[in-house]
């Protein structure tokens, strides 16, 4: 019984969230479970809510960038002309397909399984790596993308300002460490 008690206040909580965003407030509830007596529950909810703008610009008609200057992460990107270990990053139209696919999926776990099997077999540059990190809310699974992506990245010595992606310095620490153990 005292399971199925935490599991409605919980419920609650998560509702009263969603109700709230952006707000502090007291919220105060009636509670009513088959053969006991209701109880007024008070809580204190206060949540933040991240809001992402995406700014498109299109090119006119004819106006292409030169070639190995774009590779889908805005020109110049000085990794789209580089090779490592013989392999050369994801072209404009691979890695725009590859950002709208982890776009459509909600579930950062799963676009972290799509990334991790995607970079089985595709390399990126330093600037493709950082705009695949931007995706991810979660600052420990973003860490755990960096850190397997880093050894899929062309140029990884350009990738040390992806530190700056993370809040917590533990994890800048841990991701400079993972670009500096690449060759």
């Amino acid at each position: 019984m005292k399971t199925s008690l935490t599991c409605n206040a919980l419920l609650l909580s998560l509702f009263a969230t969603a109700a709230f965003a952006q707000q502090q407030e007291d919220v105060q509830m009636n509670v009513d479970m088959q053969g006991m007596p209701g109880m007024n529950v008070k809580m204190k909810v206060k949540t933040t809510t991240r809001t992402t703008t995406t700014t498109t610009t299109e090119q006119p008609m004819g106006a292409v960038a030169p070639a190995g200057d774009d590779c889908g992460a805005g020109a110049p990107d000085p990794g789209c002309s580089m090779s490592r270990a013989g392999s050369l990053p994801m072209d404009r139209e691979e890695y725009l397909g590859f950002l709208e696919a982890l776009r459509g999926n909600d579930f950062e776990l799963q676009r972290e399984s799509m990334v991790k099997d995607t970079l089985k077999r595709s390399w990126l540059t330093a600037r493709q790596l950082g705009l695949v990190l931007d995706l991810f809310e979660n600052e420990l699974t973003r860490l755990s993308v960096a850190k397997s992506g880093i050894a899929r990245v062309v140029n990884p010595k350009h990738a040390l300002k992806l530190g700056t992606k993370f809040e917590n310095s533990i994890n800048a620490s841990d991701f400079t460490k993972s670009v500096n153990a690449q060759r």
